[in-house]
């Protein structure tokens, strides 16, 4: 109650109740079945813990590691048909549509298992600390993938010391009387690419982070002096920055001539905002380059760490689009 009052006397609204009623009225918005939802989560479960497909050779047998590559093969095939294919991010252009199922297909699996690791370990040992290990990892993944009102990265991060330690016993298991350079090379050779895709997509993280900052610095400091109102769409580090610079967030209403609206195509927005060439005095689109390769938040390659209803991919590879932002200039022309 306390929190509350104090967020009410700061922002006029109470933030505890404000975020449950949005995650209330985004869970009635969205309806996907629990099947694709599980899905998902297993998309993300894998893609978080992408490791486990580098470490497969050491997780399994090759018999069974053979077993596991057929069903990959089968979901390329299978997905496309299902209604995942109709996810709203998912582009019309046959090479970003394979290359997104084909993606989905590996780190699906590697979700998969990871679950089946769990399973597993507990079938064999039957210990407090299998319990505690499988509590924690099916535990995380069922939250995150079908009670939580949104799917996303981080609600499945909590279960990473566990996914550690699963990895580790299963490890110890299978080779811990067979230690061999060749064993340590995989290992080895395993952490090495798990590092290099760690940096990598970090580093793409930070680019889209700092495209939001740059445009929202650059923006405010080209029109906000020359206009008397300079408008904006979407949210994130973008709307931080915006108003920090004096912009002032687009609610649906007060957009007179003369006013300047800037809107990021690749982000979060309330409305679907188009101007049409006789209500606007000038159009201009501003791009900001992106890394090279690998996006962890792009609806065109269907990457949405932060939230699945980007894609449902936590990252994805490809060809990464820039970042791109319209600004309009209100107005009528003159004939």
């Amino acid at each position: 109650i306390g929190y509350e009052w104090i967020t009410h006397s700061l922002y006029g609204s109470g933030q505890l109740f404000s975020a449950m009623g949005y995650s209330q009225s985004a869970r009635k918005a969205v309806s996907e079945p629990f099947w694709l939802k599980t899905l998902v989560g297993f998309c993300f479960t894998g893609g978080c813990y992408v490791s486990i497909l580098f470490l497969s050779p050491l997780l399994c047998q090759l018999r069974i590691l053979i077993r596991w590559i057929g069903l990959i093969l089968i979901l390329i095939l299978i997905l496309p048909k299902t209604t995942l294919a109709l996810w709203p991010p998912f582009p019309s252009e046959d090479n970003l549509y394979w290359s997104t199922f084909i993606q989905c297909s590996f780190i699906a699996v590697g979700g998969l298992g990871l679950i089946t690791l769990t399973i597993l370990d507990i079938t064999n040992r039957f210990t407090p600390n299998s319990i505690l290990l499988t509590l924690w990892i099916l535990g995380t993944f069922i939250f995150a993938a079908n009670i939580n009102w949104a799917i996303n990265g981080r609600s499945f991060l909590p279960m990473a010391p566990a996914v550690g330690i699963l990895i580790a016993r299963r490890i110890e298991m299978l080779h811990l009387d067979k230690c061999s350079i060749f064993n340590n090379l995989k290992l080895v050779t395993a952490i090495l690419i798990s590092f290099t895709l760690a940096v990598w997509l970090n580093a793409a993280d930070y680019r889209m982070a700092n495209n939001a900052r740059d445009a929202a610095k650059q923006f405010t400091q080209s029109y906000s002096q020359k206009s008397d109102s300079l408008f904006f769409s979407g949210h994130w580090g973008f709307q931080f920055y915006m108003e920090e610079g004096g912009g002032k967030s687009f609610d649906g209403k007060g957009l007179r001539s003369e006013d300047i609206i800037v809107i990021p195509i690749y982000n979060s927005h309330d409305f679907n905002l188009y101007f049409p060439p006789e209500k606007t005095l000038w159009k201009k689109q501003v791009e900001f380059p992106t890394l090279f390769g690998i996006s962890s938040m792009n609806n065109v390659m269907g990457a949405g760490f932060y939230t699945y209803s980007w894609g449902p991919l936590p990252f994805a590879f490809g060809n990464v689009p820039m970042d791109k932002y319209l600004i309009y200039k209100l107005g009528f022309k003159e004939n």
